[in-house]
């Protein structure tokens, strides 16, 4: 199934683009015909923001880099080192969760003082 994107949200519930991005992005400059409109749409439709698109418009990606000084088959064929990146994983993705969760509660927040 693909993507929906925000341009089908806003033309399900009849309203602008921006209209929708301001109730995605918790604005209280929204009617509440509108705000209903867009969230009935985003569930119909299954519209999660795109990340790429975020990350462009905030300039914050959450991404984590790995500068490897060596030749690569001789830093991943280290034991040691593998051991250490192999550890970070499940770190990183209780952080990513994190910022996930926060997301979804600050959304939250925002519906039910709306």
């Amino acid at each position: 199934m693909p993507r929906s994107t925000i341009e089908e949200v806003a033309a399900v519930a009849g309203v602008s683009r921006s209209t929708v991005s301001r109730v995605v992005n918790g604005s209280t400059a929204v009617s509440a015909e509108a705000l209903a409109a867009v969230q009935k749409a985003i569930a119909e439709l299954h519209y999660a923001p795109n990340r790429a698109a975020r990350s462009l418009a905030s300039r914050q990606t959450h991404a984590i880099g790995l500068v490897v000084p060596e030749d690569t088959t001789r830093f991943f064929g280290d034991p040691f080192l593998a051991a250490v990146v192999n550890a970070l994983v499940p770190m990183l993705l209780v952080e990513l969760a994190a910022i996930e969760e926060a997301e979804v509660l600050a959304l939250a927040d925002r519906e039910r003082f709306m």
